[in-house]
């Protein structure tokens, strides 16, 4: 599992004092290396984690874009899954971006167990309930 930080980077200009708090406009690149030594199909699934606070995701994996909507529940949202031939390896390259509004940190891993897929903006489990 991989944590993006809350980094809190500086100001592009050395004299102002501003601070960029929520780490808005960095991309995080991600190289994936992912490898099913059995001798049967597996199915490996990303997902993404907030920190139980307002959190969404839009991800660039192999060139396709993925939206994860908006969630706060602490627990894994299935963001992709890779299908795995048996003895092969396979190689992934995720890059990801704080949206607006999205607290951190994040995380995101991989995993043999089916993550649930974000609720409905106006789902009782989702960040707007009605």
């Amino acid at each position: 599992m991989l944590i993006i930080p809350d980094a809190t980077l500086s100001n592009v200009d050395p004299a102002s004092k501003g601070r960029d708090d929520g780490d808005y406009g960095v991309v995080h690149t991600i190289d994936l290396t992912l490898d099913n030594p059995g001798t049967a199909p597996a199915v490996a699934y990303f997902f993404f984690q907030p920190p139980g606070q307002i959190a969404n995701g839009t991800f660039l994996i192999d060139g396709k874009i993925i939206d994860i909507g908006c969630v706060r529940r602490p627990v894994n949202y299935q963001v992709t899954t890779f299908d795995l031939l048996p003895g092969r390896t396979y190689h992934a390259t995720v890059q990801t971006m704080v949206n607006g509004g999205s607290f951190l940190p994040i995380e995101v891993g991989v995993t043999a167990t089916p993550p649930v897929s974000a609720p409905p903006e106006g789902a009782p489990d989702g960040c707007f309930p009605k």
